[in-house]
């Protein structure tokens, strides 16, 4: 009997150690790819040999994931190909025309290139309708890097089109030290649009980002934002050295872009963003969650560190067309805003404190600081119901806000709040000079655009900015800021203008079409 029971208890062991990677059957439904699940890629617990593809792999609608990824024996999806990297290598992924379900594709690798064919244009599909598909392209692996898409088309995810992981959310006792997202990403030449909520995610800890010549487009499509009401084109919570230029944005259903929490040394430069439920250029915002914030880098919950807003156009926003909240030594330069603040309680230009609530020694509300917003154009319409600029709580530091151009048919509003309860609306440029202490050489006058957005020959701006340097080498279009420099996103006579909004491609995008 003592026999049998041993070779039971031998077999038991044998039995359980063959299945020590199996998960519950329940997450295996939510996630088939996550390690121990029947779909889960090679390599996923770190213990086998892992993926063996690299170099370039191949994927077409007519392929077949029993191929081997050559370029006459395709795969049919990108999930194929991305379990089946190597995780020591390189790999480039290369999508013939035309159109791949996502059922949420996860990358878990580094150093991954992912492009259309050439001379064709992949379009990669999900569906807004089921939670499981959270994202259309999932970078899910915390400390993986070197990440390029390039060429291609992003459409639908319940919350996101693209989502770049970090491990912040997973255990908040991990040490700052320790926390970790995807690093060095480069989005190209994409279209992002059609999504649940944000069109690209970017949690804490994420870092070297840059979104360039993309079309980023109609955010907020799906029932996930018919209450939240929260669907920028980009999200950056806590992601360091954003770079987001020449993108053309539209039709989102809340902010263009933000970056806060934290977020330190982003730039944004030479976007077009036009017809947003709510703002435009936004560094930092209200009450973002204190769990997000580096308190050991940033203990007194700046929401934005460092950003540089330079040589944007900004065209029908329902609110702030620049929005500084808790932000430190933020440069905002050259930016041409037009029909902002058309909402009520809204302003063209907002400088406001923060609001962190749930941080450990109590509320936050941390002001801006060492602000230098020079060179902008901000216009109202007749018809706008918002004030032209609001200072919510008087900043801290040395602030240089001057040298703007300020115009509405009619008399412009603003607003300055001295604290909760206690604030001032009035009309007038003057008062607002003299009680706000800032835009003391700002002008008052029609700056005279084109259709295009542009400066029109007889422009009181051209010739009239503040000097800036190498901080402001070129303007929207890409062209030079030689001599003289003009106030707003465009220098006058210095080469071919873009067109606003910009000429449709035959196939693909380039975003603005700047350089």
């Amino acid at each position: 009997m003592k026999n049998l029971s041993y070779f039971l208890f031998i077999l038991w062991m044998t039995f359980s150690s063959c299945q020590k990677n199996e998960v519950e059957s329940e997450e295996c439904s939510d996630d088939p790819t996550a390690c121990g699940c029947p779909e889960a890629p090679p390599d996923c617990d770190g213990e086998g040999t892992g993926g063996t593809l690299s170099g370039k792999v191949y994927v077409s609608p007519s392929g077949s994931d029993t191929n081997d990824g050559s370029e006459s024996k395709p795969f049919k999806t990108i999930q194929a190909a991305a379990n089946n990297a190597d995780p020591a290598k390189s790999i480039e992924i290369i999508l013939r025309g035309g159109t791949y379900e996502s059922k949420e594709i996860k990358f878990r690798t580094s150093n991954i290139y992912m492009h259309s064919y050439p001379g064709e244009w992949a379009v990669i599909k999900a569906g807004t309708d089921v939670e499981d598909v959270s994202s259309c392209l999932w970078f899910r692996e915390p400390g993986t890097s070197n990440i390029t898409l390039e060429n291609l088309e992003i459409i639908g995810g319940y919350y996101y089109g693209i989502k770049l992981e970090s491990n912040w959310d997973d255990d908040r006792s991990v040490p700052f030290a320790d926390r970790k997202g995807i690093s060095n990403v480069k989005i190209m030449n994409c279209k992002i649009h059609d999504t649940g909520r944000d069109c690209i995610k970017i949690t804490p800890g994420c870092k070297d980002i840059q979104i360039l010549n993309c079309e980023i487009y109609r955010s907020g499509v799906g029932i996930a934002n018919k209450e939240a009401q929260n669907a920028e084109g980009i999200d950056n919570v806590n992601a360091d050295k954003m770079i987001v230029r020449n993108c053309y944005f539209h039709d989102i259903a809340t902010n263009a872009l933000y970056a806060k929490g934290g977020a330190k040394d982003c730039v944004f430069e030479q976007n077009l963003i036009m017809n947003c439920g709510e703002g435009g250029l936004v560094a930092g915002y209200l009450d973002t969650d204190a769990e997000w914030f580096n308190t050991t880098t940033n203990p007194n919950y700046y929401e934005s560190i460092n950003i540089i807003i330079r040589n944007n156009i900004v065209v029908n926003v329902k609110r702030e067309g620049i929005g500084l909240y808790a932000a430190i030594g933020a440069q905002v330069y050259n930016n041409t805003i037009v029909n902002a603040a058309s909402d009520d309680g809204s302003s063209a230009l907002m400088i406001s404190r923060g609001e962190i609530y749930g941080a450990p020694a109590g509320d936050k509300h941390p002001k801006c600081k060492d602000l230098k917003v020079s060179n902008n154009i901000f216009i109202q319409a007749g018809s706008a119901q918002g004030n032209m600029a609001r200072l919510r709580i008087a900043p801290d530091g040395n602030n240089e806000i001057g040298n703007n151009f300020y115009y509405r048919n009619g008399s412009m509003t603003f607003r300055i709040d001295k604290n909760e309860d206690d604030y001032e609306e009035f009309d007038g440029f003057a008062n607002w000079k003299t009680k706000s202490k800032m835009d003391g050489t700002s002008t008052n006058a029609d700056p005279r655009l084109n259709s295009q957005h542009h400066l029109s020959g007889d422009s009181p701006c051209i010739g009239k900015g503040k000097a800036l340097g190498s901080l402001l080498e070129k303007d929207y279009d890409g062209g030079p800021r030689s001599g003289n420099t003009d106030i707003g996103a465009d220098q006058s006579n210095n080469g071919t203008s873009l067109s606003v909004p910009p000429v449709v491609l035959p196939l693909g995008t380039k975003g603005t079409g700047g350089n």
